[in-house]
């Protein structure tokens, strides 16, 4: 019981110092073009393709690149097929889901029917908020800027990759830009998205390729540039 009241207020704290440190998610005020102004999208696009290759020959590595793929079967199960390929070097501080579902140290499933919650504190699109059907989520623990990723089912997973990559890229910061967002299709209607300090969405962005062969890395930005 007390770890469970210690994880809601955490999250509580989490969710403060975000609205606190973002003055409007998904209006562009900011004069970040990132966009129709660059080639990001088919970068990584052809990145991916890079990748298909190689695993192709590499018929001796890992059983990742051996077609032993994790199959995606909701939006926790996938969060957490990816957090549990991390490092013990390589994991942090974090809570999942939200303040009725909060969970210690691995993704946890979201209420959305909190719709602030999943608009503000996560970033979905507020004309998307209806499509998304399933939704997990973590956070770092002590700074939302440093990590803070979501797994979502939707039922156009390219419009959503589209949509959450202009939200996050439109955001003001207040406190510090994150470093990075990566944003990847996994499988039918998946859509996996993060944002935050450069070391850990390198780790991010590894991960779910190790894990889940066939995503697609839709984004790959910095957002300090």
């Amino acid at each position: 019981m007390k770890k469970k009241i210690l994880a809601i207020f955490v999250m509580a704290a989490l969710a403060m110092s975000t609205v606190a440190c973002t003055s409007s998610a998904g209006s562009n005020d900011s004069g970040i073009e990132k966009d129709e102004n660059n080639d990001s999208k088919d970068d990584a696009t052809q990145d991916s393709d890079k990748d298909e290759d190689s695993d192709d020959s590499n018929a001796g590595g890992d059983s990742a690149s051996n077609g032993d793929a994790t199959e995606v079967t909701g939006a926790l199960q996938a969060f957490e097929a990816i957090w549990n390929s991390f490092g013990d070097d390589e994991k942090f501080p974090a809570m999942g889901g939200d303040f009725a579902n909060a969970v210690d140290g691995m993704p946890g499933n979201c209420n959305l029917e909190e719709k602030d919650t999943i608009i503000y504190q996560f970033y979905v699109p507020e004309d998307m908020y209806e499509s998304v059907d399933d939704m997990a989520s973590l956070m770092h623990m002590m700074n939302a800027n440093t990590y803070t990723g979501a797994v979502v089912h939707v039922a156009d997973s390219q419009a959503f990759a589209d949509a959450v990559k202009t939200n996050i890229q439109g955001t003001n910061w207040v406190c510090g830009f994150p470093d990075r967002l990566v944003v990847a299709e996994l499988a039918d209607g998946y859509v996996a998205y993060a944002f935050g300090a450069e070391d850990i969405m390198v780790s991010y962005a590894a991960n779910i390729q190790k894990v889940f062969p066939s995503a697609k890395i839709v984004y790959d930005l910095s957002l300090t540039e």
